[in-house]
């Protein structure tokens, strides 16, 4: 069945009944909020680590200053 072969329904006024949405155009990050949502990432799998009292050998200096910027936890 083609597509020109469904019946279109329409209203008194002779407009589509069908609902018609726009469509969503995906946000492009910038090179810095990618940057930047990296770090929180990162910065996250070091809170997880550090819950899970396996922090003393597996966490990096990295991590450990990602964790003093972003939940204030001081190592």
């Amino acid at each position: 069945m083609l597509k020109k072969d469904i019946p279109i329904q329409m209203n008194l006024f002779g407009i589509s009944t069908i609902p018609t949405e726009p469509k969503k155009t995906k946000n492009m990050l910038t090179s810095e909020q990618k940057v930047i949502q990296k770090e929180k990432f990162e910065a996250h799998r070091a809170w997880k680590l550090y819950k899970s009292r396996k922090y003393d050998a597996l966490l990096t200096e990295s991590d450990k200053r990602l964790l003093l910027k972003y939940y204030g936890v001081r190592l």
